[in-house]
């Protein structure tokens, strides 16, 4: 190609685009019967040998030309050159593609990142409609043009056709086609089937993560390494790699990334709508709720030590009773019937403040306060809050096998408002294996806590969601017992699912059953076991898992 060449009677090619914003083969051109410029992309000549690949393009290109979305780059034309270079005629827009901006200012704000989601959602959700599918969303495929100040995103390569990046039964492949295949889905790697929507939708779920952490989820230098890691679900949850993201978005990215395609968002609007919400919790996992101070308590409780005791565990005081909430499950408590304890000194109302800051969430009114579900002689409880702020005499902390803090936000401000004595106390206990727990004493957490219980639950695989679920199941009982044999009367769990990777939907019923089954054991001593949650999703979740089960048990 050179500029001033006709490509057609109405295109003149003139320069090539330097910026890349629109991707690399791209030329800026005048369109006489349009009296403006225009860009065209070239494709590879050798997919206009392949008669399959050909017949694809045109016919994508002929799709993705009907599509009338403000976020969608328009098509004006499709063609293949005299040298035998397919190409496609859009307009032309100046900007900076997504992988530009990220490598040139690193991770984005969750509200940009929100923009964006919505925005090339809306472009995809028309698409999908229509039967086009795109393929190879990406960071260099998504162009932010400046809108008065803001990012209004274009999609771009909208009807290019293209062959496997990569093949799936080869080891090796180069950087280039690694990094292309990190956005592929599952079903993509394993061959199974060309893109469709949800190959759309996975591909925009890694761009979010990598927008929100600066990296993708799946990093690997092998096709092999990345074959499994996508198999296996193995990335970090990205609030362990950036300080300050709601609990909500770990939910979020689990939920999109899952194996199975069904287990993932049904549809572009779907997605873009639950991760608004998921982006707009007004607590954050990584710290305590405003006004709390529990982090900066100066002394610690003293609790002398027994022989055969736990690390900072003493004997068993005598349960006080009374009840942090009553009434019917669905019954809506307001915070006042949370009452308050007497602390001495630092007695203070429980309430827990209840935002609902998503009206349009696809999962409708969002409770207040609390739900409960009567059990014999105990109740299984719902509360919106922090967990040190719930009043039980034990909270239960996710851990690892070394019984450190686990990656969530939540076990980590456990061990803050709990100070530098919790871990050392963790730590003389030694390694615990999946499915079990310890306790230990509570640190400098405020009364009346003064366990707290060290669970380690199993990291979820989808392959082996029959274990991963059996293995929850124990960990709750195994926390329960532990409670039982210092005396304790009232637990609080946190939700536990970003703690263990387990998606929030799957966990809710698993963890509310076991709850259940250890209340209704004519053994049991436990008589309050409180979840503790800390978003809309998560409590929106659990009161449906919680009226399920009470309905079957009815």
């Amino acid at each position: 190609m050179q500029a001033g060449q006709q490509l057609t009677q109405a295109i003149r090619l003139t320069r090539p685009l330097t910026s890349g914003a629109m991707g690399s083969g791209v030329w800026v051109a005048e369109h006489a019967a349009l009296r403006t410029q225009v860009a065209v992309k070239f494709l590879d000549v050798s997919q206009a040998k392949d008669p399959d690949l050909s017949m694809r393009f045109r016919q994508e290109a002929r799709a993705a030309a009907q599509l009338k979305n403000p976020h969608v780059a328009q098509i004006l034309g499709h063609g293949i050159s005299e040298e035998g270079e397919p190409y496609i005629v859009t307009e032309l827009l100046e900007g900076e593609t997504l992988q530009s901006r990220l490598l040139r200012l690193g991770p984005r704000p969750l509200t940009e990142v929100t923009r964006i989601v919505t925005q090339a959602a809306k472009a995809l959700g028309q698409a999908h409609r229509f039967g086009v599918f795109h393929g190879e969303i990406r960071p260099e495929t998504l162009l932010l043009l400046d809108v008065e100040g803001e990012p209004f995103v274009k999609v771009i390569d909208f009807g290019l056709a293209r062959p496997p990046c990569i093949d799936s039964t080869r080891s090796i492949a180069t950087p280039g086609q690694l990094a292309a295949a990190s956005y592929l889905s599952p079903e993509q790697l394993d061959g199974a089937r060309q893109p469709d929507q949800q190959a759309d939708l996975w591909a925009l779920s890694v761009v979010v993560y990598e927008a929100l952490t600066g990296r993708p989820p799946f990093r690997t230098d092998q096709v092999s390494g990345l074959i499994i890691a996508v198999e296996t679900s193995a990335f970090a949850r990205p609030s362990t790699l950036r300080r300050g993201l709601p609990e909500a978005i770990d939910v979020w990215i689990a939920r999109a990334l899952q194996r199975q395609p069904e287990a993932r968002f049904s549809s572009a609007r779907e997605l873009a709508e639950t991760f608004e919400q998921a982006s707009g919790a007004t607590v954050r996992a990584t710290e305590p709720e405003s006004g709390a101070s529990i982090s900066s308590r100066p002394t610690a409780r003293s609790v002398p030590p027994t022989p055969d005791s736990r690390p900072g565990l003493g004997g068993p005081p005598s349960w006080s009773g009374g009840s942090l909430m009553s009434g019917p499950l669905s019954t809506a408590l307001g915070a006042s019937a949370l009452g308050d304890r007497e602390r001495g000194p630092e007695s203070r109302r429980l309430a827990v403040s209840v935002t609902d800051d998503s009206p349009r969430s696809r999962l409708g009114p969002v409770p207040r306060e609390a739900q409960e579900l009567q059990v014999k002689e105990g109740r299984v409880s719902l509360v919106r809050g922090h967990i040190v702020k719930l009043g039980t005499e034990a909270i239960v902390c996710p851990a690892d096998e070394k019984l450190s803090p686990g990656f969530d936000g939540v076990s980590q401000a456990i061990h803050r408002a709990a100070g530098p004595e919790l871990a050392e106390m963790a730590t003389r206990i030694g390694p615990c294996a999946q499915g079990n727990a310890e306790i230990t004493g509570a640190g400098r957490l405020p009364a009346p806590i003064r366990n707290v219980i060290h669970a380690v639950g199993p990291l979820f695989q989808a392959s082996r969601e029959p274990e991963c679920a059996a293995l929850l199941r124990r960990v709750v009982e195994v926390s329960l017992q532990r409670a039982e044999q210092y005396g304790v009367r009232s637990v609080a769990f946190p939700g536990m699912s970003t703690s263990y990777g387990y998606p929030i939907e799957k966990a809710a019923p698993v963890l509310l059953e076991a709850a259940v089954e250890h209340l209704q054991r004519p053994t049991s001593t436990i008589r309050h076991i409180v979840f503790a949650l800390l978003t809309d999703v998560s409590f929106q979740v659990f009161t449906q898992a919680l009226g399920a089960l009470s309905r079957k048990r009815s």
